[in-house]
């Protein structure tokens, strides 16, 4: 193989690793923003942020105990109505709007984040539509001592 050949061959090579791939910092910090900002956005009731992160296919389910378990479901549009009344804030002091990722994990155009909130955990699913993220799934559920189980 000649010279010129073999340069050509070492930078492509350069170019094709240097690209986003599946769990690289760059997704990762790109998920994760999302994930905060979704975060924020209901502690403070800022539907334009909320919005900015959501897919407007979104549903969120949340999972009820009373007594017997259920499973809940609320669309995007609701959870921007919801947001814009004011999200959390009126019901989660400032000084507890905490937020912690416990889980993460990427493919090419999906991924997943597993949060802990101040009084419940979410289980966010993600998909990267012309170059942005967008949460399209959401699960959640109370932590236990908010239930009186602890």
């Amino acid at each position: 193989m000649n010279f010129a050949l073999k340069t050509i061959l070492v930078l492509l090579t350069i170019v094709c690793s240097s690209a986003a791939s599946p769990g690289s910092t760059e997704v990762q910090s790109a998920v994760q923003k999302v994930a905060r900002d979704y975060i924020y956005s209901w502690y403070t009731g800022d539907a334009r942020l909320m919005e900015a992160t959501i897919h407007p296919s979104l549903v969120k389910r949340s999972v009820l105990v009373n007594p017997s378990v259920t499973l809940a479901e609320e669309s995007a549009q609701e959870l921007l109505r919801k947001t814009a009344a004011g999200g959390a804030s009126r019901r989660v002091a400032v000084e507890e709007r905490t937020f912690e990722i416990l889980d993460f994990s990427a493919g090419r155009s999906i991924a997943q984040v597993r949060i802990r909130a101040a009084r419940w955990d979410e289980l966010l699913h993600l998909v990267q539509l012309n170059g942005e993220w967008k949460i399209v799934n959401v699960l959640w559920e109370m932590h236990s001592k908010e239930l009186g189980d602890e």
